[in-house]
């Protein structure tokens, strides 16, 4: 809150605040895909230390902080006890399901990492929040959706159809694996809302122009 009163949205501390909001809700998640253990291991220490510096900053006495944050820990070790389809032995990512919008098991991801120069990994990489995206589905449909959140610290893409709803959660790697074999593609480079936005823009400009004429 105090970084939003201060600097507004685009700030230069704004990512970094949302970054650490956006690692935090996903260690609290029950939603759990291959790799997320080790990544969850990686990241929390830092997500800890970080959330322990918000609490000092919102003025939370440190004993208070200190329990919050064992509390916390506990949430999250439970998120974590049975990662993936731990009842089955299996772990696999998702791809949208035609039915629900929600997410079915991917062959495709079963598949080894793809290199670091690999070109569609690469590609992902550069994808802007806004870019909408069309997954092939089971029985040939096809679900459009668009991309409403980077995770970079996890590595997540989270994308939303157009009612604002997620309907999946990639990887930056499965994304990949997906785009290189065939089964996503990109429908609109440029967000929407920009798109809309300039429009608006250009009518009320010509508008001005008109009247002024």
């Amino acid at each position: 809150m105090q970084v939003v009163l201060r600097e507004g949205p685009g700030g230069i501390s704004w990512r970094p605040v949302m970054n650490t909001i956006d690692v935090f809700l996903w260690t609290v998640s029950t939603e759990r895909q291959e790799g997320d253990l080790e990544r969850f291991v990686k990241v929390n220490p830092r997500l800890l230390l970080n959330l322990g510096k918000a609490l000092g900053v919102a003025g939370v006495q440190k004993a208070e902080a200190e329990e919050t944050l064992s509390e916390l820990q506990r949430v999250q070790e439970a998120c974590f006890k049975k990662p993936l389809s731990a009842a089955n032995g299996e772990s696999k990512e998702f791809s949208p399901s035609p039915d629900n919008d929600s997410a079915e098991p991917s062959d495709v991801a079963a598949e080894s990492n793809l290199p670091s120069d690999d070109e569609h990994l690469l590609e992902v990489s550069k994808y802007p929040l806004g870019i909408w995206l069309e997954f092939q589905a089971q029985a040939g449909q096809a679900i459009r959706c668009t991309l409403a959140a980077k995770i970079d610290t996890i590595e997540k893409y989270v994308f939303v159809n157009g009612q604002g709803v997620k309907v999946i959660e990639k990887s930056k790697m499965g994304l990949a694996r997906e785009l290189k074999a065939g089964t996503v593609k990109v429908v609109c480079e440029a967000p929407l809302i920009d798109r809309a936005m300039e429009s608006v823009i250009a009518k009320l400009r010509d508008a001005k122009l008109d009247q002024a004429a």
